[in-house]
Order: structure tokens, then C-alpha cells, then sequence
């Protein structure tokens, strides 16, 4: 659990880094919480798995203040080296899985300001631990944690009207999978330069800043209009998307994969459904992406959560390659073991099929 006393009232956002230096270079594995507002005592209530922690590490906590006009502001930090001795056994700690390896440690920290170096409060860390069952390089092991964000305004383009449970507005999603660099490795899918929409924006400035401007937007986090949590199973996946159906019909979503985040939403054939679902949206501009397409989740009996996830390559903009397509279902079964996924190439006639069951997304 993370708690924190800020000398302010705020609207705080916990951020995390573990900085792991060895022979004068150093990698830095950063994660954040969601947001709590108007609290002078914010707990946070959440978790970071990490794999293959050395000690010696310099865990980095950084408390920020959330503005919604102005930049956000550091509220103050505070570090602490991660030293497996000091960890409680499990007889001492209460009791921990039962396992007389795991170990676990109260860390309470004083914040300080970065320039004025005046204390602006605590904040308490619990760190658990026990030793890995493996070699290998540090890692985030999890939770998928996942923020929504929602628009009122977008959804009154494209009939996701706010308020209404079965519709609700136009949302984006990031979902922070687990695994990304380990999966993907030195793949990448720069855009298509024989795509002439993609052409269009890509060599055009002024094209290019209005697609960076709609993501901004689309994904910005705003009071009210946004959430975020942690998807422990595949059942929290389809339930997130409501298990791909909205206001009675099936739908379905364009994705693009980057090295932090899969950030997708519902698309469609009519016009303002697609342009606010391109490709080059969800990427921000970015002239590569690790791969994109479209997802959709049907009815399976056979699941263990009822659904499979329906995955392609379809995205003209960056015409990821077929082959490495099957990425996709390993990325996502390392992150939701339960998971079934099919993977269909955007060749495949049966992936027609699945397109012609979604009204939404099947032209008129």
C-alpha cells in the first residue's frame, strides 16, 4: 500500500522509479497511481510487482500536484535503497503467504521540496519481498493497470451519448501491458508510404499537428471524465469493454501498440467514428508504431471468461506485417494467462465475417 501526509491539499498523483546503476550506466523502471483529490492524506492503495530487484536499488517516490490548465508540479520526493536485510521475516511481518522467504518492511519517507529542499510531508511505502525465483534483467511484473478517458463532446459526434449506461460517451483507452519489450523486441512498424492517407498526414505539418492535437485531447485526463485500474484476469479485460458491445450490438476497435501502452477505441464506418479512431491518432503522430489493427471480442463457450478476443492487423496507415501478428496473442496471453485470443490476418475471409456481424463497422 502507498500512503502519503502532503502539507497542501491537492489533487495527488504518486509516481515511482527505480533507478538501478552498474559500472557508470543506469536503466530506470518508472509506474504511477491514479490520481486522489482533495485529500491532505491520500492512500493510494496500490501495488508494483518487480522481478529481479538487486539490491542497492534507488526506489525514487515523487508526489505530484494534477493541475488541469497549468503543468503539473512536484509536490516533493524522497528515495530509499531497497536492502533485502532489512526485511522482516514472514514469522515477524505477520505472516506472508506462508513462506518463511518473503520478507516485508514499513518504509516511511520525508518529502522534500526540489529546489526549496523544505519538507512537505511523508509518505509511507510496504515492500514486500522474496527472492526470485530466477536470473534475469529487472522488469515490471505487473498489475495491467488501464486509464479511460472520456468525452462528452466526441460522443455527441458519434452518438455515445453521456449518461446512458448502455451507450455512455466516446472513451480512449491505454492499457499498460507488461511484457511489450520482451515480446516485441527490435520489431517496429514505421507508416505506409504507399497508403496515400497516411501520405497526406505524414508529409504535412500542419495535417500532422492536428492528428497530435486530437490525441491530446481525446486522451487527456480531465476532473470527472476519466478513470483508471488494474485488470487482474481476462474477465476484467472484456468487462472494461463491456465485453465489446454497446447499446446492443457488437463493436469493434482500432489499437496501436507502443513501447509504454496498447491504446485503442471503438471505431466504426460512419464518419466520425473513423476519424476518431485512426490509427495515427492513438499513436500521436508517432511515425512507427510496434504494431496496430482492430480487436473485437466475441461470444465462447469454450473460454474460461466466456469471450476470446478477436485480434487483426488491419490498419492501412502502418501495414504492420502479417507474420508478426501471432506477437500479439503471446503479448496478451503473458499478460491474461486466460485469455483465448485469434489472431486473423486482414486477408483472411473469415475475418470478413466477424466484420459483417458488427453493423457499426461494416460499411452501408
Amino acid at each position: 500500500s502507498l500512503c502519503c501526509a502532503c502539507n497542501r491539499a491537492a489533487a495527488c498523483l504518486l509516481m515511482l522509479a527505480l533507478l538501478l546503476f552498474k559500472r557508470h550506466t543506469h536503466c530506470c523502471l518508472i509506474n504511477s497511481t491514479k490520481t486522489v483529490y482533495k485529500d491532505l492524506n491520500p492512500t493510494f492503495d496500490e501495488f508494483f510487482e518487480i522481478g529481479n530487484l538487486p539490491a542497492g536499488t534507488s526506489v525514487l517516490v515523487e508526489v505530484w500536484d494534477k493541475d488541469l490548465v497549468t503543468e503539473d508540479d512536484m509536490i516533493g520526493r524522497a528515495s530509499w535503497a531497497f536492502a533485502p536485510r532489512e526485511l522482516l521475516p514472514c514469522s515477524s511481518a505477520g505472516g506472508l503467504a506462508g513462506d518463511a522467504s518473503w520478507g516485508r518492511l514499513a518504509v516511511p519517507l520525508q518529502l522534500q521540496h526540489p529546489r526549496h529542499k523544505k519538507s512537505m510531508g511523508t509518505v509511507e511505502l510496504e515492500v514486500c519481498y522474496r527472492p526470485s525465483l530466477r536470473a534475469g534483467k529487472p522488469a515490471m511484473m505487473g498489475p495491467v493497470r488501464f486509464k479511460q478517458t472520456l468525452s462528452p463532446t466526441a460522443g455527441l459526434f458519434t452518438g455515445h451519448f453521456w449518461g446512458r449506461e448502455d451507450t455512455m460517451c466516446f472513451s480512449t483507452y491505454k492499457l499498460y501491458l507488461m511484457h511489450i519489450d520482451s515480446t516485441f523486441k527490435d520489431v517496429s512498424m514505421p507508416w505506409n508510404r504507399k497508403y496515400d492517407k497516411a501520405v497526406q498526414i505524414f508529409k504535412s505539418p500542419v495535417a500532422l499537428g492536428l492528428v497530435r492535437t486530437q490525441h491530446r485531447t481525446l486522451y487527456a485526463t480531465n476532473v470527472g471524465m476519466s478513470r483508471c485500474g488494474v485488470l487482474g484476469a481476462s474477465r476484467d479485460f472484456y468487462e472494461l469493454f463491456k465485453n465489446g458491445v454497446r447499446a446492443g450490438q457488437r463493436r469493434y476497435f482500432t489499437y496501436c501498440l507502443l513501447r509504454d501502452s496498447l491504446r485503442c477505441s471503438e471505431t466504426g464506418a460512419a464518419f466520425f467514428n473513423d476519424m476518431l479512431s485512426k490509427h495515427a491518432m492513438h499513436a500521436g503522430g508517432e511515425e512507427e508504431v510496434l504494431y496496430a489493427g482492430e480487436f473485437c471480442i466475441v461470444p465462447d463457450t469454450t473460454a474460461a471468461a466466456g469471450y476470446r478476443l478477436v485480434i487483426d492487423n488491419n490498419s492501412g496507415t502502418y501495414a504492420p506485417a502479417a507474420d508478426k501478428l501471432p506477437l500479439m496473442r503471446q503479448l496478451f496471453t503473458a499478460n491474461f494467462p486466460d485469455m483465448v485470443v485469434e489472431v486473423l490476418a486482414n486477408d483472411d475471409p473469415r475475418l470478413k465475417q466477424y466484420q459483417q456481424a458488427c453493423p457499426s463497422r461494416a460499411p452501408a
